[in-house]
């Protein structure tokens, strides 16, 4: 991985966004993990990246050489190439793994409770609100269905950290009729990975009207694998509006399994 790929943005106070380079049949589609300054002064990571050069030396000047990383939380499933690496880089830390994680690789450490555990059991409650997609498959059986993930709200600094469940593109302010915004959407293989029973795509629908509700002060979001959204008033209700887009599939899904 170039070192030049790397690069470290400031999302919000206490909240930094690690964008890098991932390659998917040559093409580079992006990564992320990100950064953030609890409330107890120490540091937790979202989701795992083999960091260096430049960007290495920026989070070692942030977190006392490493040593302030209390936790590294993996938050998507299917997110595991990085995982080996940062237990190497950070290996005082507490690593949260979903079942998979924790199955793939049995050989590393982590902790008890996996990361799709974690809103219910209300760690780092003072920092970070977590949510699981309902009406998905969080697993799916199929290794090309990546649409669920854990998703973390910062609200500190008002960001949204999402690993493939919603997707953002961004757009060059030379297409006027978008306005330059990108492109945000719900995963593309949200028809598959929708649970087959009728419904299943209500319960999809009920989590994520609840979740723009709930997190209504959200202004950030930092999406894998490309797209970064920022200080953007409304982002809720942009959030809500990929259900439009999305009401085909699930309205097909529920005449299917009815």
């Amino acid at each position: 991985m170039a070192q030049n790929k790397q690069k470290l943005l400031e999302i919000g106070p206490g909240f930094w966004n690690i964008r890098g380079s991932f390659r998917l049949m040559g093409l580079d589609i992006g990564t992320q993990v990100s950064l953030i300054r609890r409330k107890n002064g120490r540091f937790l990571f979202l989701d795992s990246f083999s960091l260096d050069g430049d960007v290495l030396e920026q989070v070692h000047a942030l977190t006392d050489g490493g040593k302030a990383v209390e936790a590294v939380v993996n938050l998507h499933p299917f997110h595991t190439v990085h995982v080996e690496q940062m237990q190497m880089l950070f290996p005082k830390a507490t690593h949260y793994g979903t079942a998979r994680h924790l199955s793939k690789f049995p050989h590393l450490k982590w902790a008890a409770t996996v990361s799709e555990d974690l809103e219910a059991s209300g760690l780092f409650k003072e920092d970070l609100a977590f949510s699981v997609p309902a009406g998905v498959d969080f697993i799916s059986g199929n290794e090309n269905v990546h649409f669920s993930s854990v998703l973390a709200y910062h609200p500190a600094s008002g960001t949204i950290h999402v690993d493939d469940t919603l997707t953002y593109t961004a757009l060059p302010n030379q297409l006027p009729l978008v306005g330059g915004k990108g492109v945000l959407a719900l995963h593309p293989t949200l028809a598959v990975a929708l649970e087959k029973r009728e419904s299943a795509a209500a319960e999809f629908r009920e989590w994520l009207e609840n979740l723009c509700a709930e997190w209504e002060g959200a202004r950030n979001l930092c999406a894998a694998h490309n797209g970064v959204i920022r200080d953007e008033l409304g982002l809720p209700g942009r959030i809500r509006s990929t259900l439009t887009l999305a009401m085909p599939v699930l309205t097909a899904h529920r005449f299917r399994h009815g």
